[in-house]
């Protein structure tokens, strides 16, 4: 479904490509973002798992 709300159609096709890169681009962002948090979390259990089982 389209959102005209954020997208309208009758918008220049520059604009609506803009816009929708700048959104991608933001969403990427934080991906790698929690995907580099998510990676330290699991790095720190491990650490926290082999002092346990020593």
């Amino acid at each position: 479904v389209w959102d005209e709300g954020k997208y309208p159609v009758n918008a220049p096709l520059k604009e609506t490509v803009a816009s929708i890169q700048s959104q991608v681009s933001k969403i990427e962002d934080n991906m790698k973002f929690t995907v580099a948090e998510y990676g330290n979390v699991k790095s720190q259990l491990g650490a926290i798992n082999r002092k346990q089982t020593r």
